[in-house]
């Protein structure tokens, strides 16, 4: 492009372009809190840039974005905004790219292609993301160009442009492979016709070549069955089983099948040279790309003839990533060193034999760049092995894995989302590349023609619509093939549909004749085709609404306001329609049926760029870290930072500076905190299992939900703590689509408004209402929280932080002290009973017939069972998961027949021993479910309590998954009941349970800090409040019995004390209170009317006579 010969208007607007990219790059690049993968890539760069050193790990692709990154954080500092500087200077360049293309494209072409990519709302979404994928387009755009440009000058800096193009993108990610394998196949097509069609030295050989094409077909076709019926074998990368490779193990006979395909292919190529000759050969510029890209590419796919060999790709991939080569020990380390060996050698002759003078140049160029990317500038030898070997060796490893899980359909549905501007109009060149190839030929003169069409040099003007169709038609099959379908491929799909499109809108703005539009009021068309559609959409909303009038009737008093309205409506569209229709008409005649067509594509382009500004606007400046835009997928939630500033606030005030706190943060969770707390000197990673020692050394700690347990364990009531999102994914409901769930959504009124809504707005409330399910952004339901945890003492500072106190200096507002309503009802309730445990932390207890006590030790994770005098009768229990052991038991419960039934709170199961303690059976399993799914009945997460009704069935308390299950005494599920919410019926956080003599069944509906009572059926009946329960308080897990009367006594962990209320809920006293009762937690009545309570912090088991 040379920009003394761009036209005034095109100067212009290549400016505003650039302008435009500039703002819609950079513009609050920083806000966007970082994802699960950009934090990855932002910690290994902060540690290359801080000196740590750098490994290529295939798992995160090339190493190019880690080296770019930290010389950002070199020049312009460490943060979000600078971690994003260089992709989003990728992006500006990847938009002013078209203008390479000019000549191709034509000049609009080349600036609708610039429009639709600064408009793109998946480009410009991951511009603005610390990802490969924004380097890897900009690169192919650039070898493609350099493909182009030595086509039409055939010069030997456009092949060294390539290789250095070429290198780069290998340095990006694996996509590159797919770049590669799109642009050889669209190289070969013309370059197999060019040789089908040119005159051989020896054409005894032509049939020849026709019999090994033939039997190459037959091969391919052998390979792709041993594909799809192949078993795919996954492997663990660590021990928890969370990474992991999976590949299709292709059969014997599929790989004999690849190997002499291979064969075939080297011996066409024999015959190609021998038949046509070397001179022939060598005149075709298509044949110099071919060798140049070949030789480059072999040693960088040596990992794919490994596999076909046989070799252990994981073990490969292990033996690279542990920087230790002689792990890979027997056949799999011999078929590496000499499928590598032979690659590299074999690239190397073949260049030579191809041009001695340039290759070597070519060659020194590409291997420059990645030695020193690979090796991160020298300081990692086997960096170069792991590139040219590993990142593909881990991906065909993973190909089989299908990262995410998506379905096949899954970019026909998330393309068309974002970019149907450019697959509309990719569709409409797609067609105009066929017509043009057709056509071309008949425009030109007589000598224009008379070469055969493949004797001739290449023609680019029908050439290159033609690779763009076959570059968008294989990205789309490739990526839909692809084990792996994520929203950020997404852009390589859209890239050359952006292209293609480019290229139609291209040939339509060369087609208008301006002169004659401006002439004959061209300007007449575009608007009388805007208005006359308008009016035909009133009329036709008329016509619809016709129907209701109709049926409707007229009154006696005559036309109603509405009626009058509606027909005023109809009347006006009616006349709209016709008067901008026969203007239209009268354009169209004047201009001519061509000129109008080409109007209205332009028409249509403008009306699709500005839908497409408000989609890009919507997800990259108002959803872009939400989950309701289908591109936050595995994307870190705005809590985050929620929680930064908090104890960035707590770090202010309590030393003085913002990021001097000690900071604890754990495995689960701990991206992208890993990333954040660079800034914090002081911070601590406790892993998978924090010590008390250092945890509490911490003020404030962070800590994952599936870690939340051994925190709370640790902590106690000296802390308190946040609940918040740190990581979610989109919406799936598009999993398992029919075509009988389509025409439902296409039918059903509701359903179909409320998809529009999400096509239009993101907007889930009516289609969670049409489904009846809860979608909020409080409550989403694809989502991972965390829980900050902040020390007692520094809480003040936090709720003024949350209260909207400004940080520094000024003082906290003071808390307002609210009266306690339980506080003077305090009865006389005799100690009749003292039970110690020694060193047992004792939690629910059950009172047998003989009156001996049953006790959960949670802290031992045991069953205690002794009698009054405190004598040891049985005892039982070990930390485990076998039969018997138990992980923090919390509630039991007796059965007439004096069975004993637990809730083995973290084993997520219920398990049933006889009165000595010896095993019968358990039920449950660990699952996260809702009510009304069938999925999860007998599905635990966290059971806390149980009961047994009159009936003889048991009660249990599914306190994660906010419901009550209910079961008989051999576990078998009989209903359930409740459901996440604060409405009558629906519970958070239910933990204390009992049933009274007629069945009522009684529930400590703890964070909604009430008592819920239901009947035996689960059927809402009433429900009063409890003032008190400390909820910030992972300890307070109110238990509940029920006397004779139907009194109920609820444990009231935070002031040390028992509440009673009748059956409806009056209060009536206190027992305990402030230094009384240490702690209370489980409470069960006798039959004798005695009162029975665990006091969890001083190892003893009270008993009181009830008044």
């Amino acid at each position: 492009m040379n920009w003394q010969k761009l036209a005034r208007w095109e100067k212009i607007s290549l400016l505003v372009i650039l302008l435009l990219a500039l703002f819609t790059r950079f513009y609050i690049l920083g806000n966007r809190v970082m994802s699960h993968d950009e934090s990855l890539h932002t910690k290994y760069s902060w540690q290359l840039y801080a000196g740590e050193g750098y490994t290529h790990n295939p798992m995160m692709h090339g190493p190019l974005l880690f080296h770019l990154n930290a010389l950002a954080y070199f020049i312009f500092g460490v943060g979000d905004f600078s971690s994003r500087i260089f992709p989003a200077l990728a992006g500006v360049a990847l938009v002013l790219s078209p203008w390479l293309f000019r000549r191709w494209l034509k000049p609009g072409g080349a600036l609708a292609a610039s429009l639709m990519l600064v408009l793109s709302p998946s480009i410009t979404y991951y511009s603005r993301y610390i990802r490969h994928d924004v380097y890897c387009l900009l690169l192919a755009v650039l070898v493609l160009w350099a493909i182009l440009q030595y086509l039409a000058q055939r010069e030997t800096r456009w092949l060294c442009l390539l290789a250095a193009s070429f290198a780069l993108m290998f340095t990006t990610k694996e996509t590159a492979y797919i770049y590669t394998a799109i642009f050889v196949l669209l190289l070969s097509i013309p370059f197999a016709l060019q040789v089908f069609f040119r005159p051989w030295a020896n054409p005894q050989l032509f049939t020849t070549m026709l019999i090994l094409l033939l039997v190459l077909v037959l091969l391919v076709g052998v390979v792709g069955l041993s594909l799809s019926g192949a078993e795919v074998e996954e492997q663990a990368l660590d021990e928890d089983g969370n990474t992991k490779v999976a590949a299709p193990t292709m059969p014997s006979g599929g790989r004999i099948a690849v190997l002499l395909a291979l064969l075939v292919i080297l011996s066409l190529a024999g015959v190609v040279y021998f038949g046509l000759g070397e001179t022939a050969l060598r005149q075709m510029p298509l044949f110099d790309l071919l060798m140049v890209l070949g030789t480059l590419t072999l040693p960088l796919g040596s990992a794919l003839l490994i596999y076909l060999a046989g070799g252990d790709m994981l073990a490969l991939y292990n033996a690279l990533l542990g920087g230790n080569v002689l792990d890979l020990l027997g056949p799999d380390l011999l078929i590496a060193v000499v499928i590598v060996l032979l690659t590299l050698f074999g690239s190397v002759l073949l260049g030579l034999w191809w041009d001695a003078n340039r290759w070597p140049v070519i060659a020194a160029l590409h291997y420059a760049i990645i030695l020193v990317f690979y090796t991160t500038v020298f300081t990692n030898a086997l960096g170069l092995l792991s590139g040219l070997v590993g990142a593909l060796a881990y991906w065909l490893a993973q190909q089989g894995v299908e990262r995410g899980g998506q379905p096949g359909y899954y970019y026909y549905l998330m393309t068309p989302l974002y970019e149907y501007l450019p697959v509309l109009f990719s569709v409409g060149g797609g067609l105009g590349a066929v017509v043009y190839l057709f056509t071309a030929r008949s425009r030109r003169t007589a000598e224009e023609v008379a070469p055969a069409p493949f004797s001739a040099p290449l023609d680019l003007e029908r050439f290159v619509p033609l690779f763009l169709v076959g570059w968008t038609v294989l990205s789309w099959m490739g990526y839909t093939y692809a084990g792996e379908k994520m929203p950020w491929l997404m852009v390589h799909i859209a890239l050359p549909s952006i292209f293609l499109a480019a290229w139609g809108i291209g040939r339509v703005l060369a087609g208008l004749e301006w002169e004659r539009l401006r002439e004959w009021r061209g300007w007449l068309l575009p608007l009388s085709m805007l208005l006359s559609t308008a009016g035909l959409g009133v009329l036709i909303s008329a016509l619809v609404g016709l129907g209701e009038f109709t049926a409707t009737g007229v009154s006696a008093a005559g036309l109603t306001l509405a009626q009058l309205q509606q027909l005023g409506q109809l009347f006006s569209g009616l006349v709209g329609a016709v008067l901008f229709l026969l203007l239209l008409c009268w354009s169209i005649r004047r201009t001519g049926v061509g000129e109008a067509l080409r109007v209205a594509v332009l028409l249509l382009f403008v009306i699709g760029a500005l839908v497409t500004t408000r989609t890009m606007v919507m997800a990259n400046f108002e959803n872009y870290d939400l989950a309701k835009e289908f591109l936050v997928y595995a994307h870190a939630a705005p809590d985050v930072k929620v929680a930064l500033a908090q104890i960035e606030d707590i770090s202010w005030r309590t030393t003085g500076t913002p990021h001097d706190i000690k900071v604890a943060y754990g495995e689960h969770g701990s991206w992208p905190f890993a990333w954040y707390m660079v800034a914090y000197p002081n911070n601590h990673f406790y892993g998978a299992d924090p010590q008390a020692e250092t945890l509490k050394e911490c003020p404030a700690i962070i800590a994952g939900s599936e870690q939340w347990k051994k925190v709370d364990a640790i902590v106690g009531n000296e802390y308190l703590y946040f609940d918040y999102k740190f990581l979610w994914w989109p919406i799936q409901d598009y999993y398992g689509l029919t075509w009988e769930r389509l025409r439902t959504a296409l039918t059903d009124p509701a359903l179909r408004a409320g998809l529009w809504d999400i096509i239009w707005e993101r907007d889930y409330r009516r289609y969670a209402a049409a489904k009846d399910k809860s979608i909020t952004l409080k409550e989403w339901p694809h989502r991972n929280e965390f829980r900050l945890y902040v020390r007692r003492d520094l809480a003040s500072e936090v709720w003024g932080y949350r209260l909207g106190s400004e940080t520094g200096a000024s003082a906290a507002p003071q808390p307002t002290t609210l009266p306690d309503p339980y506080a003077q009802a305090i009865g006389a309730f005799p100690l009749e009973i003292t039970v110690t445990l020694p060193a047992a932390q004792p939690r629910g207890l059950a009172v047998s017939a003989d009156g001996t006590l049953y006790v959960t030790d949670a802290a031992n994770h045991r069953i205690w069972h002794v009698n009054q005098q405190g004598d040891v009768l049985h005892l039982w229990g070990e930390p485990g998961t076998a039969p018997g052991q138990f992980q923090e038991p919390g509630d039991l419960v007796l059965d007439d027949a004096g069975n004993l039934y637990v809730a083995d709170t973290w084993n997520h199961r219920i398990q049933k021993f006889d009165a000595q303690g010896q095993y019968l059976l358990s039920w449950g399993t660990y699952g996260e479910y809702q009510v009304g799914d069938p999925n999860g009945h007998g599905a635990f997460y966290g059971p806390r309590a149980i009961a047994l009704g009159p009936a003889g069935e048991l009660y249990v308390t599914d306190t994660g998954n906010k419901r009550v299950q209910v079961f008989d005494t051999e576990g078998v599920f009989l209903r359930e009941f409740g459901g996440a919410g604060s409405g009558p019926g629906q519970l958070d956080e239910p933990v204390g349970i009992a049933v009274n003599a007629a069945g009522e069944v009684y529930v400590a509906d703890t964070w909604n800090e009430r008592v819920q009572v239901f009947t035996s059926a689960g059927e809402y009946l009433r429900q009063w409040s409890v003032a008190g329960w400390e909820i910030a308080n992972p300890e307070v897990k109110p238990y509940l019995a029920v006397d004779s009367q139907s009194n109920v006594y609820l444990t009231d962990f935070t002031y040390k004390r028992i509440l009673s209320f009748d059956a409806q809920g009056a209060f009536l006293t206190t027992l305990g209170g402030e230094g009384g009762l240490f702690f209370p937690s489980g409470v069960a009545i006798s039959a004798e009317g005695r009162l029975y309570l665990s006091a969890a912090r001083s190892e003893r088991v009270l008993g009181f006579d009830l008044p």
